[in-house]
Formats: structure tokens, C-alpha cells, sequence
């Protein structure tokens, strides 16, 4: 695997959350950008993933998964750069997602409050995030 220093302070939408994105997934976002990194994670976060060619039936199969998820152009590129590696290790991401997921239903809270109650916004942030409403009310007051 190529372990590369990459400058991501560029990157549109970088959050100071993302900066703390493990090296792989920072990689990967560079090579075929942040929101098919997080569709990457998100599919195959916690297990090593061999990045096919597409020359064999065998990848292929997996090329063409791959292409389904984050598209042909990305999925070529990301096998190229790629290229000669055994397998590469997509982490899970856990806490910097929930980190991500956090801000979010504060800003969504913030926008729903502005129409309905705060009871109701919760209700609905909840729904939204699978999520219990006890779990919401200790995000938005942490």
C-alpha cells in the first residue's frame, strides 16, 4: 500500500472532523473523492479490501460491485493507483461518522426549530437518524 503524506486542506467540504479521517480513507479521498471514500467506508469499513483490476472473471465480479457503488471512472482510477497492492484495509470510522452524524442533527435541529417545537424536531431527527429521542436530546445538549 502507498503510505503518502496528502494535503487535504484543499478538499472542498473538509471539516476539522475529517482531518482526523484514518490515512487510508484520507488516501482514498483524494484518489476518487470524500463522499465515495465515506460510500467506501460505509460498505466495506472494518475489512481489507483487494482493489480489482477488472481483468479476470473473478475481479470482475468485484470491479463491477465497486463501479456500482462509487462509479467507472473512480472505481479505474482507484485501480490504478492501487495497483500492485495485496489488499488494502478500509477502516470503520465509527467515531469520527458519528462525530459527522452529531453536527449534523444539531444543524438540523436548529433549521427544524425554526417551524415547529423542539419536542417535535426531536421526534423527527430521531426518525431520521434511527436513532431514540433520549439519544438525540443528549447530542444537542452535549
Amino acid at each position: 500500500m502507498k503510505m503518502e503524506s496528502f494535503d487535504l486542506s484543499g478538499m472542498p467540504s473538509w471539516t476539522p472532523q475529517m482531518a482526523e479521517l484514518p490515512d487510508t480513507v484520507q488516501e482514498i479521498a483524494v484518489v476518487v473523492g470524500l463522499p465515495n471514500a465515506m460510500k467506501m467506508v460505509k460498505q466495506y469499513g472494518g475489512t481489507s479490501l483487494h482493489i480489482p483490476q477488472g481483468k479476470h472473471r473473478l475481479g470482475r465480479s468485484r470491479y463491477d460491485e465497486l463501479a456500482a457503488l462509487i462509479g467507472g471512472e473512480e472505481i479505474q482510477r482507484l485501480a490504478d493507483h492501487f495497483r500492485g497492492c495485496d489488499a488494502v484495509y478500509i477502516p470503520r470510522c465509527a467515531r469520527i461518522l458519528r462525530a459527522v452524524r452529531d453536527e449534523a442533527i444539531r444543524r438540523e435541529f436548529d433549521e427544524y426549530t425554526r417551524e415547529e417545537s423542539a419536542n417535535r424536531a426531536v421526534t423527527k431527527l430521531a426518525r431520521d437518524h434511527d436513532l431514540c429521542e433520549r439519544r438525540v436530546w443528549e447530542i444537542l445538549k452535549g
